[in-house]
């Protein structure tokens, strides 16, 4: 997947300064946690359709999108999956994880309607995974997408929280700031992270997202999230940042 190279490093007086303004998404209360539960329980989800190229892609109008990009194996299906259907028994082959790197090839689209299955009040994007087992094409077809679809509201880069931040995570943040598309930064299987043996490793990948944010953050969130779809950390609050992307909450 060919795109933009840009450099990485970390200002140390950069971070010191904004630190405070990029912090981890915080707890729910009970409250707002059975809120948002119960507004994705009660919404109507469903497969639109996949899309090879830019041109393949369904009209879609005007309703908002929002779109999950991230390294080949990051957990994006997974993800995907608990946010949208975390108790469904039936197997969903659209919605299949896999341990084989690259296994979504296309733009896969699922729409989210609170009032009737007809009134898309969001369309999710699941893009393909970029980096190993990735191709041209896909990266040609996800800078496209990037920079022309203009009912975009955000995109959530996924950072696989056990390999830490890469080249290609760059790359993709250069074409997001290019594009001037507003990004968040998801960690995924934080649970792996968590029971590692040194309780540090927790605390010093939170320290890495936010210095990634604070260096290459011009147009993300100040929030970050710890996800786990295994053990269903983080996606509550996950949840609730996408209805407030859309005016829900």
């Amino acid at each position: 997947m060919k795109l933009s190279r840009c450099s990485f490093t970390y200002k140390s007086a950069c971070l010191n300064q904004f630190a405070p303004h990029c912090r981890f998404s915080s707890g729910l209360s009970p409250a707002e946690r059975s809120k948002i539960r119960s507004i994705f329980a009660i919404a109507t989800k469903e497969f639109i359709g996949v899309a090879r190229t830019f041109e393949e892609i369904p009209d879609l109008g005007s309703t908002p999108q929002i779109a999950l990009i991230g390294r080949t194996n990051v957990g994006k299906s997974s993800l995907l999956k608990s946010l949208l259907w975390p108790n469904s028994k039936k197997s969903m082959t659209h919605l299949k994880s896999s341990r084989k790197p690259g296994s979504t090839k296309f733009l896969t689209f699922y729409s989210f309607s609170l009032k009737s299955s007809s009134q898309r009040e969001l369309v999710l994007v699941d893009l393909p995974g970029y980096g190993y087992g990735s191709t041209n094409q896909q990266g040609a077809t996800i800078e496209e997408y990037l920079r022309s679809t203009s009912t975009l509201r955000v995109v959530y880069l996924l950072i696989d929280s056990n390999v830490h931040i890469k080249k290609t995570d760059l790359m993709v943040v250069s074409l997001l700031n290019q594009y001037n598309v507003a990004w968040h930064v998801v960690g995924t299987k934080w649970d792996k992270n968590r029971t590692k043996s040194e309780k540090g490793t927790d605390s010093s990948m939170r320290h890495q997202l936010q210095r990634f944010v604070v260096e290459h953050g011009r147009s993300a969130s100040e929030h970050i999230f710890a996800t786990s779809s295994k053990s269903s950390i983080g996606i509550d609050e996950l949840r609730q940042s996408i209805l407030k992307s859309i005016d829900v909450i």
